[in-house]
């Protein structure tokens, strides 16, 4: 190689580097890197309130101009638990030179890499971000210096994370995995610019488990788009935006209007179903539901505020259901709907939580219109429409029978009126019910004002062959072969312990191991959580019984009730056997007038704190095989008392720490007289004194068969024997003794009898 060579080489080596440093240079003077870093610092700082530091930040000039900032981070605000507002791993920004000399900036594409990003709701609704945004304002450039002018051609946003901390309502959430594209066209003088993109959200953390178990197969989500903006980015109007997520897909068109200040207007239409319905139900519905999404359909627009759902429609097999309405997303908050589904029965017994099995068949209808205020607490709200089913059977645990729905109809007319009718077949049974709601405030949240108004509805039921025994169970009803109709009509009667008063008649009911009653009326008053049995009108086991009573009631049931009960001619083994095994031995008309008080529940026990008084009259009576008796007459010899008839019995109790005391009870019987004092305990244990004062005839037999001292022993005054005895054990296994003190006291009258007549005949 030649000199010549070597020099020319040389000669176009430096002015190539010449080149490249002629740019570089004019760059460094153009844009001072450091100084840049510093002013976007203090700028940053100044326009958000927040300290904002910068890393590091690069110039490369490889294949184009690229400018790197490193690690800037804005710093939390003053008492927020968070490491600091907002932190970007980099962001680059690609651009061309020759622009530059003239003062403007052309950017080939700014990456945003790794933002992270806190939005903070405080304990009063306040937004973090609000308090940073800067504001818009008018400013005047200095004279002489030319502002630079910026054209922005691509967007890319890589691995943004997103946490959302929510005080207020204490929610915790984190989107990651976030990606976004945004590609824009030059305007080339125009008005606007066509563009298009995508964004994607990849994953959502939360503490929440139900929040990450409700978004587990919805992610990742895809938007793409395409249409046009306004050069000043006033407008933005997509001409298809597709979205889709956990199998639904959704296409339109969008519009974005940003043009008056401190509002967004938008409109849009889309349309779309479910891509992957299999899906669709992992996200939406139970593991364990026996129904699968099959399709799916919407189409919705909207206009600023106002959504409106033109057609929803969810397909599951032979199931559909569909809603459409409109929502108002600014204040005040409403929305509206017409609601209507056909769901079969089928199949949904899997679906049942706990220890209950049932079987259904048919198909639960409903169409209804809705409409609300959606304020917080539900200002108000109004519903029409009809829901009806039919062939429903329910299998509860136990030997009950299965209950069937053979008809359901609801009629719900407005905001507090309902209607609606019931036919149920169970156990032979059937019941037929009209029901009318009229101001259910229990149906709205506790703070609505509403809910505090007075409940009111009307019940009548009509009940053929009612067989309550396998209803409820024998333990509380024995028999109702009698039971023909049974009605309700109440007004304004309490719901969730409101205030009211209604009433409750039957024609014909067995109730209580067969205690009958006949044409019976209860009538009720309920005021501040007291329930007041105002009158009580029956036939009770072919004599009659009213009386009233109060209970007192809270959310856990009865805490205390009350009862007079005035009872006129009734058969008294009737009403006394469900209480004690005496009524099985014992007939006889009883009138009685009794008074019952608790501090407990509905119990009759000797824990349930029970107290009262009664007062009674048994005429035209029978004892028969009661074991007290039976153990008498083997005591005494005397197979007489072992059956006994009942001309009267007079006398008066009174209840207390868990027993009934009887003081000066006198059975007026065929036997002769019975005095009895003591008390019967509610578990049927027994503690008595008797005297029985024999008639004269059976008073000869008894001295007959004792004969001697003994027999004067228990001769009274009237001639006639009078027994003394004392009864224990219990109802059903009584045990029976002599009661000597009586003898005693008998025989020490004789002696002093037999010393006095002594002493008389030494005197003489």
């Amino acid at each position: 190689m030649g000199s010549r060579t070597v020099k020319v080489i040389a000669w176009a080596a430096g002015a190539l580097l010449l080149l490249c440093l002629v740019p570089t240079v004019a760059v460094w003077l153009l844009l001072p890197v450091e100084k840049i870093r510093t002013i976007a610092e203090q700028r940053i700082t100044e326009e958000t309130g927040r300290q904002c530091t910068i890393e590091d930040l690069g110039l490369s000039l490889w294949r184009g101009m690229t400018l790197d900032l490193e690690g800037v981070e804005l710093a939390a605000g003053e008492g927020e638990e968070i490491p600091h507002t907002a932190r970007l791993e980099h962001l680059y920004l690609k651009m061309k030179l020759l622009p530059l000399l003239s003062r403007r900036v052309e950017v080939v594409s700014l990456t945003l890499s790794g933002p992270e990003i806190f939005v903070v709701r405080d304990r009063g609704g306040a937004l973090n971000l609000a308090e940073i945004i800067p504001k818009e304002q008018e400013t005047e450039e200095p004279p002489g210096d030319e502002a630079f002018s910026l054209l922005l051609l691509r967007v890319l946003v890589e691995d943004c994370v997103l946490h959302y901390h929510d005080y207020m309502d204490s929610v915790q959430v984190t989107v990651a995995g976030i990606e976004g594209e945004l590609n824009m066209l030059p305007a080339d003088g125009g008005s606007s610019f066509p563009l298009h993109g995508r964004l994607e959200i990849g994953e959502l953390r939360g503490r929440e488990p139900e929040l990450r178990e409700q978004f587990e197969g919805a992610l990742p989500a895809v938007a793409r788009f395409e249409g046009s903006a306004a050069v000043d980015w006033s407008w933005i109007e997509l001409t298809r935006v597709t979205f889709t997520a956990a199998g639904v897909r959704l296409d339109g068109p969008l519009r974005l209007d940003f043009s008056k200040p401190d509002s967004l207007s938008w409109s849009t239409k889309l349309r779309g179903g479910a891509d992957d319905p299999a899906l669709l139900s992992e996200l939406l519905l139970p593991q364990d539901f026996p129904r699968r999404i099959g399709e799916l359909s919407v189409e919705l627009d909207a206009d600023g505020h106002q959504l409106n759902i033109r057609r929803l429609e969810i397909g599951m097999g032979d199931d559909m259901l569909a809603l459409s309405g409109t929502v108002n997303l600014a204040e005040p908050y409403a929305a509206s709907a017409a609601l209507k589904a056909d769901i079969s029965l089928e199949g949904l017994e899997e679906f049942l939580e706990g220890e209950q099995r049932w079987e259904a068949a048919g198909k639960l209808s409903v169409d209804l219109t809705l409409a609300a205020k959606l304020q917080n607490p539900l200002e108000s709200w109004s519903a029409s429409g009809t829901v009806s089913a039919g062939a429903v059977e329910i299998i509860l645990p136990g030997e009950r029978p299965a209950l069937r729905i053979s008809r359901l109809r609801a009629t719900l007319s407005r905001r507090d009126l309902a209607s609606g009718s019931l036919a149920l077949e169970a156990g032979g049974s059937e019941l037929r019910a009209e029901l009318s709601v009229i101001n259910w405030p229990g149906l709205l949240p506790p703070e609505n004002p509403l809910a505090s108004g007075r409940a009111r509805w009307k019940l009548t039921a009509n009940a053929n062959r009612l067989n309550l025994p396998e209803l409820l169970g024998p333990e509380y009803v024995s028999s109702s072969e009698n039971v023909s109709r049974t009605a309700v009509d109440s007004a304004r009667t309490p719901i969730a312990l409101g205030d009211g008063r209604g009433s409750l008649t039957a024609v014909s009911l067995a109730v209580l191991d067969g205690v009958g009653l006949e044409n019976s009326g209860l009538w009720f008053t309920v005021r501040d959580s007291l329930l007041r049995i105002d009158s009580v009108r029956s036939g009770y086991s072919g004599g009659r019984l009213s009386g009233g009573g109060a209970f007192v009631l809270s959310t856990a049931g009865v805490e205390s009730w009350s009862l007079d009960l005035r009872v006129d001619e009734v058969q008294a083994g009737q009403m006394l056997q469900p209480f004690s095994s005496v009524g099985k031995f014992l007939t006889g008309s009883l009138k009685s007038s009794i008074s019952l008080r608790s501090g407990n529940a509905l119990a009759l026990d000797p824990s349930s704190g029970l107290s009262g008084s009664a007062t009674f009259t048994l005429s035209d009576g029978r004892f028969e095989g009661w074991p007290a008796l039976n153990a008498i007459a083997s005591l005494t010899g005397i197979d007489e008392l072992r059956d006994l008839e009942i001309d009267d019995w007079v006398g008066t109790m009174e209840i207390r720490d868990g027993r009934v005391f009887g003081d000066n009870l006198q059975l007026n019987t065929t036997a002769g007289l019975i005095g009895a004092e003591g008390s019967l305990g509610l578990d049927g244990s027994l503690d008595y004194n008797l005297t029985l004062a024999l008639n004269q005839r059976l008073s000869e037999k008894c001295r007959e068969l004792l004969r001697g001292e003994l027999a004067n022993l228990l001769t009274g005054g009237q001639g006639t024997v009078e027994l003394a005895l004392e009864l224990k054990g219990t109802t059903t296994e009584p045990k029976i003794s002599w009661d000597t003190r009586p003898m005693a006291e008998r025989a020490a009258k004789n002696i002093k009898r037999s010393v006095r007549k002594l002493f008389r005949k030494l005197l003489k």
